[in-house]
Parts: structure tokens; C-alpha cells; sequence
């Protein structure tokens, strides 16, 4: 019996829309989850880090606001 190599792995690496599900995934469960927008902002960057003028921009999406 053989076993298919887990998901994620190397061997059977995910897909970007399941990527991009699971990062939405972790970051709803998150203990503040940053809001919708900036999530899709934060994956639009990690994606084409070409877009991105200063790394800052992403660590700024990830800092949850406190109102």
C-alpha cells in the first residue's frame, strides 16, 4: 500500500486557490483577523511582490487595528 504524499508538501504542493483559501482560513481565525480587504490586499502582495514598493506596506495590512 502506498500513500499519496500529504497536501502542502513538496510532492503535492497546493494549489494557488488553495493557498490562497487556507490564508484567508488562518487569518479569519486569527485572535483580532484582519478585515476582508486587507486580507485580499496581503495576498494580492505576497503574490506579485512586484506591486509592492516597500515591505512595510504588507507588515502595515497585518498590524490589526484596535478601535
Amino acid at each position: 500500500m502506498e500513500l499519496e504524499p500529504p497536501s502542502g508538501s513538496p510532492d503535492n504542493p497546493l494549489t494557488s486557490k488553495q493557498l490562497k483559501e487556507k490564508f484567508r482560513d488562518c487569518a479569519a481565525h486569527a485572535l483580532r483577523p484582519a478585515s476582508t480587504s486587507s486580507v485580499e490586499k496581503m495576498i494580492a502582495l505576497i503574490l506579485d511582490t512586484e506591486v509592492m514598493d516597500d515591505s512595510r506596506e504588507l507588515t502595515n495590512l497585518s498590524i490589526p487595528r484596535v478601535d
